[in-house]
């Protein structure tokens, strides 16, 4: 009988994701933790919505299995890392700037060229994120979704608002520390841990303006990786 690999696929938005949280490999066998890279945020795409985000995830567990030639028995969980991007705050404090092209964080708001898109934007994501929250399983496969407030970046670095240049600058950067220093990662993110479990810690995460400041529940994942 062939015997299950015990893989564990980590869902994140973009490839500097991957390098900045590459050093997952330390806490497990070299060969046990597998990225897919979405290439954008899916929980706020507009096609969607809480009806068909699992299924999106689903796939993306397929495309994985395909790619690895793996069996669905060999996946072990399904970990799931996003950005909050500020999406539960007051849409008061979202704020319009024609000349602001791009999302803009700051801990207390966020600027966008067009108000009605930016909360639009948070109420799709919001909605997907709460179903998202109370899945615990897909298909059969454990599944935890975590968060990096208001972005990895801003948890990671501090900076909320980096380019893709400065994104994979920085991401090569920790790389690099954390090839030199053993747990540097999960160091650096308990600084800014959300205290409490993993149901408290997304009901944290959803108050008052929470979800544009420097907090993460992903060390959660740590103590659970046995």
């Amino acid at each position: 009988m062939t015997k299950s690999k015990n893989v564990i696929l980590v869902i994140v938005e973009g490839t500097s994701d991957e390098i900045s949280l590459g050093s997952l490999s330390q806490y497990f066998d070299d060969n046990m933790v597998k990225f897919h890279i979405c290439h954008g945020d899916i929980t706020s795409d507009k096609k969607v919505n809480p009806r068909n985000i699992i299924t999106h995830i689903n796939d993306i567990c397929n495309r994985t299995i395909d790619k690895y030639r793996y069996k669905i028995k060999d996946i072990k969980k399904i970990i799931h890392i996003v950005d909050t991007d500020g999406v539960f705050i007051e849409n008061q404090s979202i704020l319009e700037d024609p000349n602001v092209a791009n999302f803009y964080y700051s801990e207390n708001n966020i600027t966008y060229k067009c108000q009605q898109e930016a909360i639009d934007r948070n109420l799709r994501k919001r909605q997907n994120l709460q179903k998202l929250i109370l899945t615990h399983s897909i298909r059969n496969i454990p599944y935890m979704i975590y968060f990096m407030s208001c972005n990895l970046d801003h948890v990671l670095w501090g900076c909320q608002n980096l380019t893709e240049e400065q994104k994979e600058d920085k991401s090569n950067e920790f790389a690099d520390l954390c090839d030199e220093t053993s747990g540097y990662l999960l160091q650096q993110i308990k600084k800014y841990e959300v205290s409490g479990d993993y149901k408290s810690s997304w009901e944290f995460i959803q108050q008052n303006g929470n979800s544009l400041k420097r907090y993460t529940n992903f060390p959660l994942f740590f103590q659970d990786k046995e």
